[in-house]
């Protein structure tokens, strides 16, 4: 479990410094507008359908630590090499780098996507159901600490690239932390080779999947539940996400130290309250963590809202507008509920044997329906912006920046009533009693 932290906190201080925002800065550099930034947020998770294979490819391999470590090191490669095509004028044009590093942003995160879906199932293992959601909140905390430090070390080299005339490329100024970011993410695998891999030394090498065991998590009304919910607050995530990442910049011309700032305090706020979230799962049921962090963190686009309807004064030398949009990423303090509680679900509503699978169909399948929400949300942005509507309700005058942002609160909010109806109660063998092996 220490060394299951150590990996934690290393592969955060490196994802921090290499983090999505990061690269859509980088992504801007070479032309990016909405649509683009929309795909270069969205192919990921499409791509990341590929997922559902790690359990048969682990067989194939050779075992799960193997393909597990082989994943996250040759992620980080990638990451390296993203770092240095990003270079304006190092390809024909901008537009090919921008393809290129679009097509390696998403081969990384499948990588890294596999390699997450065995290690999840490599922690359910060295951990029981009574406890699990303590260690769950105790490692959060040491990849959200990780992640401050990164995100706040990267925001801070690119605002000093760019203030004080270090050098005359932009690019540079997220070109070099995303090389940092990658060699913290390969130094993060080391942990992992000394980690034992508790279901080999048990259970014997893994079984290969039968195609009735591969659909297995679908005939599970407890996952088809759950996967509705991940659904449903996916098409409102991806829907909002370009209007959330352009909308700063476009309209406040937010830099990216302010970005990782609002975020680094999200993130400090997370690693304070984990480690009780995860108390409270054990204790007082995940499902209703769940629901109430989602309650809380549907309210965040509210702020962008708020935001754009004070005057452009400033307070203690920073913009109005800067203080309020950061109430957003407090209230985004409540995703900690999520990170922690629905691994922490996964996990106890799968079978020791089934955990790899049910973890691969739930982020498959929510990550495919928010790549393709989010490419939807983009194209929609881009459309409105150009178009540039406005709506009347009595003496409110409503951008489409409003109605995105309306639109995204109002679908959160309505995502928990899928969790209402779902049990957690863990699973047994047959032989222990119960339906398909749960009571």
């Amino acid at each position: 479990m220490r060394l299951a932290y150590l990996n934690g906190a290393l592969w955060a201080l490196g994802n921090g410094l290499g983090s999505t925002a990061l690269i859509i800065y980088l992504a801007r550099q070479l032309g990016a507008a909405g649509l683009a930034i929309g795909v270069v947020l969205a192919a990921p998770q499409l791509v990341g359908v590929l997922r559902l294979a790690s359990q048969g490819l682990a067989v194939r391999i050779g075992g799960r630590r193997l393909l597990c470590v082989a994943c996250f090191a040759a992620s980080a490669i990638l990451l390296a090499a993203i770092s240095q095509l990003a270079e304006p004028g190092q390809l024909n044009s901008p537009a090919v780098s921008l393809r290129l590093v679009t097509s390696l942003w998403c081969v990384y995160h499948l990588l890294e996507y596999i390699g997450t879906v065995l290690l999840w199932a490599w922690l359910g293992d060295i951990t029981v159901d009574q406890t699990r959601g303590r260690f769950i909140g105790v490692r959060e905390r040491y990849m959200l600490v990780g992640r401050v430090v990164g995100m706040l070390a990267a925001g801070g080299f690119a605002w000093s690239w760019a203030e004080f005339g270090l050098g005359a490329e932009a690019w540079v100024g997220y070109s070099v932390p995303a090389g940092l970011a990658a060699a913290f993410m390969l130094i993060a695998v080391l942990p992992l080779l000394r980690m034992p891999d508790v279901a080999s030394a048990v259970r014997g090498p893994p079984k290969d999947l039968a195609v009735p065991q591969f659909f297995a998590p679908l005939a599970d009304q407890r996952m088809r539940w759950l996967l509705a919910f991940g659904v449903w607050f996916s098409v409102a995530n991806g829907l909002t996400q370009s209007a959330q990442f352009l909308f700063p910049i476009v309209v406040f011309v937010l830099p990216l130290l302010a970005r990782n700032t609002y975020t680094s305090g999200m993130r400090l706020g997370q690693a304070a309250l984990a480690p009780a979230v995860g108390k409270a799962a054990d204790s007082l049921g995940t499902r209703r963590v769940l629901i109430a962090a989602q309650l809380i963190v549907a309210t965040g686009p509210l702020f962008f809202i708020a935001a754009a309807r004070v005057p452009q004064t400033a307070m203690l030398s920073i913009p109005l507008p800067w203080w309020i949009l950061a109430g957003a990423w407090v209230a985004w303090i409540g995703y900690v509920g999520l990170n922690v509680g629905l691994p922490n679900l996964i996990l106890k509503i799968s079978g020791p044997d089934q955990r790899a699978s049910y973890i691969a169909w739930y982020f498959a399948v929510t990550g495919v329906v928010y790549g393709a929400s989010t490419i939807a949300g983009g194209a929609i942005y881009s459309w409105l912006d150009e178009l540039q509507p406005t709506w009347h309700i009595v003496s409110w005058a409503l951008t489409h920046h409003d109605l995105l942002f309306v639109g995204g609160f109002v679908l959160r909010i309505m995502s928990v009533l899928c969790l209402l109806p779902l049990s957690e109660a863990p699973r047994l063998p047959p032989s222990q009693g119960g339906v398909n092996g749960t009571k």
